[in-house]
């Protein structure tokens, strides 16, 4: 492999990182947030890793809504969505009609 060809690679994936890692970052103090407790969720400096982890916020969300009902509610939306996208493609290549080419 090429000298070249290595540093491209390396920028790439410095870049990718860079990028990135905001978003992970984010994604791991929302989890942080949501396995402590309040006063932990308040405190100052801020502590990034919960001890102990409490699944307290989760039991209060899941006896406090209907989150059963929003489950089936996205099921049934996402499911009717993208179930039948499939059959017209499908049907239609067994009438032998081309829509569009691959």
């Amino acid at each position: 492999m090429s000298p070249r060809r290595i540093v491209r690679r390396i920028g790439f994936w410095f870049s990718v990182v860079v990028i990135v890692s905001p978003a992970i970052f984010v994604f791991l103090w929302m989890l942080s947030l949501a396995l402590k407790n309040e006063i932990d969720n308040t405190a100052y400096p801020p502590v990034f890793i919960p001890n102990p982890p409490t699944f307290a916020n989760f039991i209060s969300v899941f006896q406090q809504n209907n989150i059963g009902r929003y489950l089936w509610n996205s099921i049934v939306v996402s499911g009717g969505a993208t179930l039948p996208l499939p059959c017209p493609g499908n049907g239609c290549r067994q009438l032998g009609i081309v829509i569009c080419t691959l």
